[in-house]
């Protein structure tokens, strides 16, 4: 468990009820929504360009303006055999663009790891997990 340094912050009133909006929404204590938000503010300062998106499955890296997540980049890359091959594969994919997506997929490989591995459940563990979900023949 990671250690917390307790802190007194004044927040901004407008900052403060969309904080709390949020907490009270997502049902999660105000301060991981706080850290949460903060977490995710100094990774876009540290690699510009992304950004985070919601969905159903929580928020994720994205490479802003591209269509693609992180994850996804870095799961091409692999699939292609080289971050080049990939580029060729999506040419509005710039080389600074990849080297970006995988220099944060290598500052946080856990999290990029996770969303490859729960992309690649085989389709029996999906079908179990999303019973409503058909399979669409090839």
């Amino acid at each position: 468990m990671p250690v917390v340094r307790p802190i007194s912050v004044r927040l901004e009133r407008e900052v403060d009820a969309e904080v709390r909006d949020i907490a009270r929404r997502d049902d999660r204590p105000l301060g991981r929504v706080i850290n949460e938000l903060l977490d995710r503010a100094l990774r876009m300062r540290r690699f510009p360009g992304i950004v985070f998106v919601e969905g159903p499955s929580g928020a994720r890296a994205h490479l802003s303006g591209s269509g693609l997540d992180i994850w996804e980049i870095a799961a091409l890359a692999r699939a292609f055999g080289s971050p080049e091959k990939a580029r060729e594969a999506l040419p509005t994919l710039s080389e600074a663009d990849m080297r970006l997506a995988l220099a944060y997929g290598g500052t946080y490989p856990d999290e990029i790891e996770e969303r490859i591995r729960r992309n690649e459940r085989p389709m029996e563990d999906l079908m179990r997990e999303y019973p409503f979900v058909r399979k669409i023949p090839a």
